[in-house]
Parts: C-alpha cells; sequence; structure tokens
C-alpha cells in the first residue's frame, strides 16, 4: 500500500510539474527523413500560453508497445519499424493505460504494484510525443526526456 501511496505522490509530482510553464524546454526535429517510421511534419502541442505553444512542437512516430515498468520512474517502452526501441518517461494522455495495477498480493518492491498491459503488448500505436525537462530520481538533474502527448492505435 506504501508503494501505491508512493507512485501516486510521484504521478501528482510529475503532473504539477508538467502542468509549469519551461521556457527551457527544447523541441526535436525528427531528422530522419529516410525513416518511415517517423512523421518529419511537427504538430504544435496546445498550451495555456500560445506563446509557449509556438516553441514546443510534438513529434509523431509509428511503434509498437513492448512493456511498462517502474523503477526510479515509469518506462513506456515502444520499438519503431527499425527495430529502434524508444523509453518514454510519461504518458500525458488517459486514451489507453498501458499500465495497469497490481492485487497486493502480486505487489512487490520491483514491480511496485504496477505491471504492462498484456492487450496493447504487441499493438502497433501512432505516438506524438515531445520532450521535457522532468527531474531525475533521486533527487537528481533535470534531464530532457520523452514524454507521449497522445497515442492512437495504427490503423
Amino acid at each position: 500500500m506504501k508503494l501505491i501511496g508512493w507512485f501516486v505522490l510521484n504521478i501528482a509530482l510529475v503532473t504539477i510539474l508538467f502542468s509549469c510553464n519551461d521556457a527551457g524546454t527544447k523541441t526535436e526535429d525528427a531528422g530522419n527523413k529516410t525513416n518511415p517510421s517517423v512523421d518529419s511534419d511537427n504538430i504544435p502541442v496546445e498550451k495555456n500560453n500560445p506563446a509557449d505553444a509556438a516553441k514546443e512542437k510534438a513529434t509523431t512516430i509509428t511503434a509498437q508497445f513492448v512493456e511498462f515498468s517502474l523503477g526510479d520512474i515509469s518506462h513506456y517502452i515502444f520499438k519503431d519499424s527499425t527495430g529502434k526501441k524508444w523509453d518514454f518517461a510519461a504518458y500525458e494522455d488517459s486514451l489507453f493505460h498501458f499500465e495497469i495495477p497490481l492485487s497486493k498480493n502480486n505487489s512487490n518492491e520491483t514491480n511496485q504494484g504496477w505491471a504492462s498491459n498484456i492487450k496493447l503488448q504487441g499493438k502497433w500505436f501512432v505516438i506524438k510525443y515531445i520532450y521535457k525537462m522532468l527531474p531525475q530520481p533521486p533527487d537528481g538533474p533535470l534531464a530532457n526526456v520523452p514524454v507521449i502527448k497522445s497515442a492512437a492505435i495504427k490503423q
């Protein structure tokens, strides 16, 4: 139960950090126009401040969901058509539940009460993501990490 409380507190902290305007957020250019899984058209991400929205762009990839794990931070692991693994630190949409809570009997220190949603594993998604500066635990410095803004099943 303490682990679930810790996880909820961690998610609340990340949510607060996401809601703050971060002038230091960088954008990523897809840069690899030969990779069919990367969409070179950048799509603006909605923000409260229009000036910030112009700075922050989402990149789109098509990738297969591999697994979710919870270590010091969340890890949403995907693999694109070239075999490159993508490790996203957060998922800001609520359409899919890549992670599922475990029963108390199945919870331990390693899984911290969360597991990968096996119903979504192996499915292909169109993912829009950005890079955000987030704190790295425990008490670590900020790092520029990929964060999923939205995901949709590939048609």
